[in-house]
């Protein structure tokens, strides 16, 4: 779940980037960083150009259908809604990837989880950080 709250959000922010049309405008510090990190994860996946588009693809039709869940409806549907399509988006990801690549990708969310745990013991110390 946190790592489909991860991704989701990444590639929330780096599709939102990527689809702005009309006249170049820089992207926001947040939506760039998130972009780096969707680049850093098809790197560290070691996706080819067939998958990473692919993957691009998979990651911003569901932005796209996230942004529209956070725009409409209450807050109880809008989470039910949104794990929905991050479980469907999870199971095209997984049919795309490789077994070594489903390992590595597993690392990466174990890795992160325990990051974001750490970060939250920061700010709440004392706190138990699960």
């Amino acid at each position: 779940m946190f790592f489909a709250t991860l991704v989701g959000t990444l590639v929330f922010t780096a599709c939102g980037a990527a689809q702005k049309s009309g006249p170049s405008v820089a992207p926001s510090p947040a939506r760039a960083d998130a972009e780096a990190r969707l680049e850093g994860l098809i790197t560290e996946l070691e996706l080819d150009e067939g998958q990473a588009a692919d993957f691009r693809e998979i990651n911003q039709r569901y932005s796209k259908e996230l942004r529209k869940l956070r725009s409409a409806g209450d807050r109880q549907t809008t989470m039910a809604e949104a794990g929905k399509l991050r479980a469907t988006r999870d199971r095209e990801v997984t049919e795309l990837l490789t077994n070594e690549q489903m390992a590595r990708l597993n690392a990466i969310r174990e890795r992160e989880k325990a990051e974001m745990r750490a970060r939250h013991r920061v700010r709440r110390p004392g706190g138990s950080g699960k």
